[in-house]
């Protein structure tokens, strides 16, 4: 081990964890170099989820955390930085502190992208002047578009690398020998019934996080999704499945008064009991706002929708912004679309097929890898 390079990785947010996530155990899959994994809040439990081995590490409150990278980056003496890029200065800057120490001690360091927004916010400081103030050695993106909009918000075109995301070639793996009718087993050993329709909600912290920004919030879409299935539970059950993001609270549903006990219609509340990807591929329907799971949910050629009541930005769901599925603004006309895809076969045919439109950059995690062999010297 004394011979090898050696990698020091971080994540905070789950997306970023989840991110990088494939690319660790693919390092430690080929031992080319040592890649020592930090993990803060969020991000252990997904690390974990994925099987990985990380450092529990108490970290500093703001006014010290400064210090402590610094500390971590020269005790370590890393070959080369790898992190996410999640965090929003105001919530985080745990990942820009990483980058700031690496150009420093002249430590090459890589970010993976997680997101297709909030480009400029992942790189800034929170004050006023800071903006695009923490800049790692290399950014790596999801595709050609992304990289075209960050230059064109001023991003350093040299300092961009189209590589795929990571998160999507572990998707496809997972495609390949994942199995629907395992899935749905998973579901009843929770006590949902295989045989109803299953329609599942994937939430983020909106109402705490960007619902000024955005318009809508995930009480008032599940609140207008559970409305929208009651005329199908008529003379069918419709499961309908809370899946919570890592940062959701169960007082953030409070205001959701759930199904009559004993009608068709029922809600489970899901907060870690299954695996994201199995319950995606033993749904009928997904429904959602702005959530990556929803490009999750396309890949796995799971009819998605997007829900925005209220919202007025265009292009903040993923699918969306490149054509591949439908986004609902107005609470009258969710009913109708969430009916058509669960009960009129060709127009849940075509959908389907519209869905195909999006694709991925392929091989993500072996360009990832192979930036992280060079830039710490292990090629």
């Amino acid at each position: 081990m004394g011979d090898k390079k050696k990698v020091l990785a971080f994540a905070r947010e789950p997306g970023g964890a989840d991110t990088i996530a494939p690319v660790i155990g693919q390092l430690r899959k080929r031992d080319r170099v040592e890649a020592i994994l930090l993990a803060k809040e969020y991000a252990g439990a997904r690390f974990a989820a994925a099987g990985l081995d990380y450092r529990e590490v108490a970290w500093a409150d703001e006014s010290s955390l400064r210090q402590q990278v610094a500390e971590i980056v020269q005790t370590e003496r890393p070959d080369a930085l790898l992190t996410s890029a999640s965090s929003r200065p105001q919530d985080d800057m745990t990942e820009k502190y990483f980058w700031k120490m690496g150009g420093d001690l002249q430590v090459p360091s890589l970010a993976v992208l997680d997101q297709w927004q909030n480009y400029i916010l992942r790189f800034s400081g929170p004050g006023a002047g800071e903006k695009l103030g923490y800049m790692p050695t290399c950014v790596a993106v999801m595709d050609e578009t992304v990289r075209r909009e960050m230059i064109a918000e001023g991003f350093p075109d040299e300092r961009i690398l189209v590589t795929g995301h990571p998160r999507f070639a572990a998707l496809r793996a997972y495609g390949e020998r994942g199995n629907r009718a395992t899935a749905r087993g998973k579901l009843a050993a929770l006590g949902i019934d295989p045989e109803a329709v299953v329609v599942t909600f994937v939430s983020e912290p909106a109402r705490r996080f960007f619902a000024a920004e955005e318009g809508f919030d995930e009480a008032s879409t599940l609140t207008a999704l559970l409305a929208s299935c009651k005329p199908l539970a008529q003379d069918r059950k419709v499961e309908v499945v809370l899946k919570y993001h890592p940062r959701n609270l169960p007082e953030d549903f409070s205001a959701v008064h759930g199904p009559e006990d004993g009608a068709n219609l029922r809600l489970h509340h899901m907060q870690n009991q299954l695996e994201p990807w199995d319950l995606l591929l033993a749904s009928d329907l997904v429904v959602g706002m702005i959530s990556i799971l929803l490009v999750d949910s396309v890949l796995l050629g799971v009819p998605t929708l997007s829900v925005q009541l209220g919202g007025g930005n265009e292009g903040r769901c993923v699918p969306e912004k490149y054509g591949a599925i439908s986004v609902v603004r107005q609470t009258a006309l969710l009913p109708d679309e969430v009916a058509a895809l669960l009960t009129r076969e060709e127009y849940r045919r075509q959908y389907l097929k519209r869905q195909q439109k999006f694709t991925v950059v392929r091989d993500a995690i072996a360009r990832i890898e192979d930036k992280v062999y060079e830039f710490a010297g292990a090629n």
